[in-house]
């Protein structure tokens, strides 16, 4: 990407990635908050439901516990 902006006068320092924010377009404020409290509900609820049911069936003990014990590094890790 960085090497896209000489063709538009840029400098590649002038670009900053930010992996981390995510913008939610709507046609008023109203629309654009509706679309992210939806998609907020989807990520802390839905998907990680989802996942613990299908661990139930799928993950054998032995590796649910190492992953298990490794939440709070991944934690740590997402947000750094």
């Amino acid at each position: 990407v960085k090497g896209r902006l000489a063709r538009y006068g840029r400098r590649p320092e002038h670009l900053k990635i930010m992996p981390g924010i995510f913008p939610v377009i709507g046609s008023t404020q109203e629309e654009a908050q509706e679309k992210f409290d939806a998609l907020q509900a989807l990520l802390n609820s839905v998907i990680p439901f989802t996942l613990i049911a299908w661990a139930e069936r799928s993950v054998e003990a032995g590796l649910a516990t190492i992953l298990n014990s490794t939440s709070p590094v991944m934690a740590f890790l997402g947000t750094w």
